[in-house]
């Protein structure tokens, strides 16, 4: 494999440097490629810097620097939960920067204390990340605990995303040990491209390593025995055997159902690949009843990093290694499933979310068809309100009160905007824009006869509208120019900004009608029958202002 060579070794990095504008505060892991540092940025800020050695060579360096464009643009765009966002790339650094701390990474879930519950619920997370990844179209591809970070919630987050391409960065033959060689699938190691299946394998690898601590050591068989798991629970070594059969149609199609087998782990025969031998490993023993030498989690296959357990003075460090283990302090953490767990997958909160809003655009169009609100559609867009909470981002560890709160807000806002009764306004105002004359004097009767009266911006110039009641109706800002109103009940009517130049009122009740911000009010047409507005009488056809005498004064003299 090509080499870089240096006139002088790289300086190593240490706490206080900055690398693409983050502080380093400490290492979370170290791998022969990869590493990862604990960080601040500018504002202050927690972040997490990821590193590719220096060493590298050009191939590797175009794989790292193309993976994370990859993903800074994929999470911009669809920010993935589970999933590291990427806030920085620094090319000439070969490094970009995480958004949100960590406090480790999966190598050190051993010292968390968790029993096989809250182990289970941390990788079924993992994988629902990965579903969305590859509903998305991307792959990871070098999957290992140490790009498996914790955060501070106890959460996974997956780093590294498609940055390295295992035979690029190590092209020996396919059982040479490193980094990625326990938990990359054969095909991987051969030179493959990753897929959905090269991803579960890895999982089902890195629950092997959660379960017991330690590295897989598992050779590539055609229906893997996992002898090492005997007295791990039936169900989690059945999965494990699933997601790692060499041949890869018998592996779990997706992470979907992947998923699936991890939440139903319990009833065994259920889930997973039958051992090829028969029996299946016995249940390990309860936790509490357990010798302390076969828990998972014990001193001796535990691993912590320097970002769990904090930097000493390497006396003080001495000193730490006398004491007993069981004085060793534990993280006291769990995952509530009732609260922690979402039961939905990334990909059928999505089909809720769409049937939602699908539901929402169908009643609306109705409506907007028939132009004619109704409790039905009301109830419709409600529906529709709750399948759409379904899509909406978690907050914290409470999926379920997320979308609670979701629902509940845009329930009040569909009550305030009335979206029903608008697009059917909407609808109204279409219709009595379009057609003849004739047709759409028939809509207005017909309206009028419904008591609708909210006609503003409406042209109604030349339209036939005689004998009709609409009294207290909006005319605001309509076209009336020779619109006839003959016999038709006006009083209380708005006409504000509306022309009414050449409108026919014989006959018309305009009692209480303020005429004075109307256009065109004194070129409309009355008659003796007219029932004119305050202040105005009709006078050879047309309103004028009614005189009003003032005391004291006199059309004539007299003496």
């Amino acid at each position: 494999m090509p080499s870089v060579t240096h006139s002088q070794p790289p300086k190593a990095l240490a706490e206080g440097d900055t690398v693409a504008g983050s502080t380093l505060v400490e290492p979370i892991a170290r791998g022969e490629r990869l590493s990862c540092w604990r960080a601040k940025r500018e504002d202050g800020s927690p972040s997490t810097v990821h590193l590719l050695t220096r060493a590298a060579d050009p191939r590797e360096r175009k794989n790292f620097l193309d993976g994370a464009r990859r993903l800074q643009n994929l999470t911009r765009s669809r920010p993935i939960t589970g999933v590291m966002e990427i806030v920085e790339i620094a090319a000439l650094e070969l490094a970009y920067v995480g958004r949100g701390g960590a406090v480790g990474t999966m190598e050190d879930i051993s010292v968390l204390g968790w029993g096989t519950k809250e182990t289970v619920a941390f990788v079924r997370r993992l994988a629902r990340a990965l579903e969305e990844l590859h509903d998305a179209g991307v792959h990871h591809g070098c999957l290992r605990p140490g790009n498996v970070l914790i955060d501070s919630e106890l959460r996974p987050r997956l780093a590294d995303v498609g940055m390295l391409v295992l035979d690029d960065s190590y092209d020996g033959p396919s059982d040479m040990k490193h980094d990625y060689s326990a938990y990359a699938a054969r095909e991987i190691r051969l030179g493959e491209k990753p897929t959905v299946l090269s991803d579960v394998f890895s999982v089902g690898r890195l629950l092997y390593f959660a379960l017991l601590g330690e590295e897989p050591d598992e050779e590539d068989e055609e229906l893997p025995l996992l002898r090492a798991l005997n007295g791990q629970p039936p169900g989690l070594v059945r999965i494990i055997r699933k997601c790692t059969t060499r041949e890869r149609k018998r592996r779990y199609p997706d992470m979907a159902a992947l998923v699936a087998d991890l939440s139903n782990w319990e009833v065994a025969s259920d889930v997973g690949l039958k051992h090829p031998e028969g029996e299946e490993g016995k249940e390990a023993p309860d936790e509490e009843e357990a010798p302390p030498s076969s828990r998972r989690g014990a001193a001796t296959s535990a691993r912590p990093s320097e970002s769990v357990r904090p930097a000493a003075p390497s006396m003080a460090e001495a000193e730490e290694a006398k004491e007993p283990a069981a004085k060793v302090p534990v993280m006291a953490v769990s995952i509530r499933e009732d609260i922690d767990e979402d039961v939905l997958t990334p990909t059928q909160s999505r089909l809720g979310g769409l049937l939602g809003a699908l539901i929402i655009g169908g009643t609306l169009v109705v409506h907007y068809v028939t132009a004619t609100p109704s409790t039905s559609g009301v109830v419709g867009v409600l529906i529709g309100v709750i399948g759409l909470s379904l899509s909406v981002p978690v907050i914290g560890n409470a999926p379920v009160a997320s979308r609670l709160v979701a629902a509940l807000v845009l329930g009040l806002a569909v009550f305030a905007a009335d979206p029903v009764g608008e697009v059917a306004e909407l609808g109204r105002r279409a219709k009595l824009a379009k057609g003849s004359p004739e047709v759409r004097a028939a809509r207005i009767q017909a309206l009028a006869r419904k008591g609708y009266v909210n006609f503003r911006d409406i042209d109604f110039s030349g339209i036939e509208l005689e004998g009709l009641d609409l009294a207290g109706a909006h005319f605001d800002g309509a076209r009336l120019a020779g619109a006839d109103f003959t016999g038709s009940k006006l009083n209380g009517a708005s006409f504000a900004k509306a022309d009414v130049a050449g409108a026919v009122f014989h006959g018309a009740d305009l009692s209480g009608v303020h005429t004075t911000e109307a256009m065109g009010w004194l070129e409309s047409q009355c008659d003796d029958d007219t029932v004119m507005p305050a202040q105005w009488i009709c006078e050879e056809g047309r309103p004028v202002p009614e005189r009003v005498a003032l005391p004291g004064v006199y059309s004539e003299q007299s003496d």
